[in-house]
């Protein structure tokens, strides 16, 4: 027809690159198109007035209302893929990779740690304040899980008794370790 085989070859090669980075890139085209009105119109503002553009004259300049160009700043800055390994600067100089600001929740919180432990140091101090008895029936009860029936036989008492002694231990052990934590 005319043209050389390198014009019509560039051509072909060209747009069938294109079409598989266009099939690969998993946003629409449409709203590829408005993440790059937005670059270039923000682009060539400031390359007009000389300063950062607010969002209210980029948004008027795009002909579209504030809310929908926040939506849009919202959606473009999720689509640009980041790297975990990638250094920032923290607040005090020292430096942090994006890893270390990702919050594992399935970690367990350092604080709720602590004090689960301080709890079960303060519940032990308190059980060992309490008499042999006491610490029997707690002992039966929570360790052993036996019934307060069988803990009535165990002790040679009623079972309506055993339910006694245990709610008047359980206060004392309030009690106790209200005291504990008031000092």
């Amino acid at each position: 027809m005319g043209n050389s085989f390198d014009s019509y070859a560039y051509h072909r090669i060209r747009g069938a690159m294109l079409d598989e980075v266009r099939r690969q890139n998993w946003l629409p085209r449409t709203a590829w198109q408005k993440f790059q009105l937005l670059k270039s119109t923000r682009e060539r503002l400031e390359a007009e007035l000389g300063q950062a553009v607010s969002d209210v004259v980029l948004a008027r300049e795009m002909g579209i209302p504030v809310e929908e160009l926040h939506q849009l700043i919202f959606h473009a800055n999720r689509m640009y893929l980041q790297s975990l390994d990638e250094e920032l600067s923290g607040n005090d100089g020292s430096l942090m990779s994006k890893l270390d600001l990702v919050e594992d929740i399935n970690s367990p919180d350092p604080l709720s740690i602590v004090e689960e432990k301080e709890n079960k140091r303060l519940l032990t101090q308190a059980i060992e304040m309490l008499g042999e008895r006491d610490k029997l029936i707690l002992s039966l009860y929570y360790s052993e899980g036996l019934t307060l029936k069988e803990i009535g036989q165990v002790l040679e008492v009623s079972e309506s008794r055993v339910c006694q002694l245990h709610t008047q231990v359980m206060k004392r052990l309030r009690e106790t370790l209200q005291d504990m934590l008031n000092r």
